[in-house]
């Protein structure tokens, strides 16, 4: 129900296929107006309410989601995140989301218990996997997981960090840092299968790195080396 100062106007039944992608529609307008970027974050599986007896219509609370999220994540405005389902996330990423996350819990004291509570959060997760699992599933989509903080540590944020993707220029960083911070969490963390999924693709980003950065690529190994051998935060 939409309401004013003098009470209810019309009614209003939410439907995250119409009113999310108008959003973000409006966003991307109003936000590369102001040329502070693009808005990257959004929420449409929130509709899968933690508390059943909230009066949401069914059609809204279970499959609502999914079917937005398409539109969305074609316009890059939506980073794929455990309010996702997996089908559903799987789906987003190749469409050029670059973000998403894992072994995440929104509940009041929820790391301390690894279920899910409807009376301690706002709304249910619907991929509720570890870590280490999102990451062997994107090793098995081709994907290689990037854990890195160097443009926040260099400086390149902001306006410096919106330029320099929009020529191309921050990917190079990426693809460098993206091997080296895998190839620490997979000596540091990794399960045995994990570790297993993601050599492979490491050893195509190498050789990638070699073919598209052949005068970086010394360099690039020389850290590659010393993270093998021990040495842990290093970066581009």
């Amino acid at each position: 129900m939409v309401e004013s100062s003098r009470g209810p106007l019309v009614p209003w039944k939410p439907d995250p296929r119409r009113s999310l992608v108008g959003v973000y529609r409006l966003l991307h307008k109003e936000v590369e107006g102001l040329a502070c970027g693009n808005p990257h974050v959004g929420s449409p599986a929130r509709d899968l309410v933690a508390d059943p007896r909230r009066d949401l219509p069914e059609e809204v609370r279970g499959a609502g989601p999914d079917r937005a999220d398409d539109r969305v994540g074609q316009r890059g405005g939506h980073l794929p995140c455990a309010e996702d389902s997996r089908k559903a996330r799987r789906r987003l990423l190749p469409l050029g989301c670059t973000q998403t996350d894992a072994s995440s819990n929104i509940g009041v004291g929820g790391y301390q218990d690894a279920e899910q509570h409807g009376d301690r959060q706002q709304f249910l997760l619907a991929d509720t996997r570890t870590l280490d699992e999102v990451v062997r599933d994107l090793a098995s989509m081709g994907c290689i997981t990037s854990f890195c903080t160097a443009g926040y540590r260099c400086g390149r944020t902001g306006q410096c960090i919106m330029d320099l993707l929009r020529s191309g220029a921050e990917g190079k960083f990426c693809k460098l840092n993206a091997v080296l911070t895998f190839r620490e969490w997979l000596d540091d963390f990794a399960s045995d299968a994990t570790r297993a999924a993601g050599e492979p693709i490491l050893q195509r980003e190498i050789a990638e790195v070699q073919q598209k950065m052949p005068k970086a690529f010394p360099e690039f190994m020389k850290s590659y080396e010393r993270i093998c051998a021990g040495e842990r935060d290093l970066y581009f």
